[in-house]
This record gives structure tokens, sequence and C-alpha cells, in this order.
């Protein structure tokens, strides 16, 4: 994260519940150590946190945290649920070659980019 960082890089990390984080505590009235799972929480939205201290180095970053199981980065599974069982049926291509199964998977990826783009402008309209 470090170097990440000091090359001025965005990223994102998926943090599993083990593992403790160093924020602000109201009833305390000062940052400590808590779990994951400990943090505030709400079902059907994100909490965004700023300056939280991370690992034992105390790396500072932000926090967005969401605790719902089954959720992971939503746009991205309904992107690979639409080329699978819920549209493209991308898996169940078997006899095809390199070059035209990449072919194909290029113009779902341009199909679900379109639909997606076609969405959101309809959607603006309503």
């Amino acid at each position: 994260m470090k170097f990440i960082d000091f090359n001025r890089h965005i990223f994102c990390l998926r943090l599993k519940k083990n593992i403790k984080v160093f924020i602000y505590d109201k009833k305390e009235s000062h940052k400590v150590w808590k779990w994951l799972d400990d943090i505030t929480n709400y079902e059907y939205h994100s909490v965004c946190y700023d300056n939280i201290l991370l690992t034992d180095d105390k790396y500072n970053c932000k926090l967005v945290y969401r605790k719902r199981n089954g959720y992971r980065l939503g746009g991205i599974e309904t992107l690979f649920k639409n080329q699978k069982s819920n549209g493209f049926y991308i898996e169940s291509i078997n006899n095809a070659t390199e070059r035209s199964f990449t072919t194909m998977y290029t113009l779902v990826c341009a199909s679900i980019l379109f639909l997606t783009i076609l969405g959101c402008d309809y959607s603006k309209k309503q």
C-alpha cells in the first residue's frame, strides 16, 4: 500500500472482517482499534470514513464499509451475470476457436456497454 500511495495511484481493497482498523469512537471520544464487524453499518447503504488507520503500520486511508452478505462490487457482478446465465450464455460456448470466442466475447462486452448506456439514458428521461 505504501508503494502504491508513494506513486500516487488510487486503489481499492476488499477487506475481510477479521481485520482491525484504528477509528474514532464517539463513546470514548478518541480513536481506538476496532474489528471491522464492530463498526457502525447499515443494511441498505454504505458508510464512508475518512482518515482511518489500517494495519499495524497505521496506514492512513479512506474506508467505505457495507456489511451485507452476498454483495460484492455490484456492477461487476451484474456484468458477470449478464455474460453468463442472465442473457448471453457465454459459458455454454465450448466448440469455438480462440479467435472466434474472442470476437464473440468482444461483441458481448460491447452489447452490455450499449445496453447500460441505453438504460442510463432512459432512466434520466423518466
